[in-house]
C-alpha cells in the first residue's frame, strides 16, 4: 500500500487503521481455504503490533503452517466451538 493523502495520519505516516485493514482478512481466508467446507470460520478478534512508523510503500507477509491449520481444526472438533485459535 502506498502512502497517500487518504491513508496518512496527522504526522505524515501511514494511518494504523489503513495498515490494519490491509492485513485483517488474510488469516481468516487462509483458515477457510485450509480447513475446507466442513468448518465455518469467523474473524472474531485480532491484534496488530506496529514495529515503527510506516513510510512509503508498505507490504505484509502471511504464513499459516499446515500443522497450525490442522491444530485449529482439531481444537474445533474437541471443543465443539468455533473459537479454537490459540497461540
Amino acid at each position: 500500500m502506498r502512502l497517500r493523502w487518504w491513508n496518512a495520519n496527522y504526522v505524515g505516516t501511514h494511518y494504523g487503521g489503513s495498515l490494519y485493514s490491509m492485513a485483517d482478512p488474510f488469516f481468516m481466508v487462509m483458515l477457510i481455504e485450509n480447513l475446507g467446507k466442513d468448518y465455518i470460520v469467523w474473524d472474531k478478534a485480532a491484534t496488530i503490533r506496529f514495529k515503527k512508523p510506516g513510510r512509503g510503500k508498505m507490504s505484509a507477509g502471511f504464513r499459516l503452517s499446515e500443522s497450525r491449520s490442522k491444530k485449529s481444526g482439531r481444537l474445533c472438533i474437541l471443543s465443539r466451538r468455533s473459537s479454537a485459535w490459540s497461540r
